[in-house]
């Protein structure tokens, strides 16, 4: 009797590792990814802006320069354009240490990373149109007030609800003004375990603020934001694409070698490297922007 309870909960475990082991597969020897725009011949044009990397920080500024729509946005992208398929929330992680991945470690600790092979610490960085944002858990929490007052030049004249705020909640309500959380890529978890309440209740336990807020608490305890859309992952990239301007070229698979600096009010050209192992040269109008 009880094999015969088990043996369904026994069955579905088995099935889902095959499962893991499938899609690990796919991720690592199929090609599920394409080279977004590849057909376009970016070597003879002249555009207004070039931004190197479109991960979080990359997507995010060109989607802002692109909002004047008499300038031309030229986005350069190392890795490829991952299928919707890799929307799946938990895919995220297979990714890490798969061709979305720049495979990049810490050298070997002397006194730490003890556990781990080499002593080396890995640092999943993607390789991906969307950045590190297709690697991670998908947690949102917003940049703490006080690091943006450090960082701002007129500390005098800075004030982080006018100068930094409004464009935090830009982002979250997806452009709209509206606080409808169904058009929000911002929201709650959709699944949690009992395992955060233990963690919570222990914090409380020893004198830790609990917050049920995470967006403006300065510090504490509680359940963070995640980034979704409909139950599948959202980044600053899909935030671009999805706004589809025609004023702004994504051209993947181009890895930046370098950035000439010509004399002053020439304009610079950037060398990038095509997956045809071809180097053409981009010319920009008026800069070159490196947020990543």
């Amino acid at each position: 009797m009880l094999f015969t309870t088990r043996f369904p909960i026994l069955f579905l475990y088995i099935f889902v590792v095959y499962l893991v082991f499938f899609l690990l597969y796919i991720l690592h020897y199929v090609n599920i990814s394409y080279n977004r725009f590849s057909e376009f011949d970016t070597s003879n044009t002249i555009f207004d802006y070039i931004v190197v990397g479109c991960g979080s920080a990359g997507a995010i500024v060109a989607k802002r320069l692109a909002e004047d729509r008499n300038i031309t946005v030229l986005v350069l992208e190392a890795g490829q354009h991952g299928n919707s398929f890799l929307d799946i929330p938990f895919l995220g992680l297979l990714l890490q240490n798969s061709p979305f991945d720049w495979h990049y470690t810490t050298v070997s600790q002397a006194k730490s990373c003890l556990a781990l092979n080499n002593n080396k610490s890995i640092w999943p960085t993607g390789k991906i149109v969307g950045g590190t944002g297709m690697l991670n858990n998908m947690i949102y929490v917003r940049g703490h007030e006080q690091d943006f007052h450090e960082w701002y030049k007129d500390k005098e004249g800075y004030n982080y609800k006018e100068d930094v705020l409004p464009y935090f909640q830009k982002f979250e309500r997806w452009g709209k003004t509206s606080d409808d959380s169904q058009t929000s890529p911002v929201s709650n978890p959709l699944f949690t375990s009992i395992l955060p309440n233990f963690i919570l209740n222990g914090a409380k336990q020893l004198g830790f603020v609990i917050n049920e807020d995470t967006e403006n608490c300065p510090e504490g305890f509680g359940m963070p934001k995640t980034l979704n859309l409909n139950g599948a992952r959202w980044t600053t990239s899909h935030h671009l694409l999805k706004q589809n301007k025609p004023n702004v070229v994504i051209k993947t698979n181009s890895l930046v070698n370098k950035i000439l600096l010509r004399q002053i009010l020439r304009p610079m050209e950037s060398d990038t490297l095509s997956s045809a192992n071809r180097v053409p040269r981009t010319l920009p109008k008026a800069s070159f922007y490196l947020p990543e």
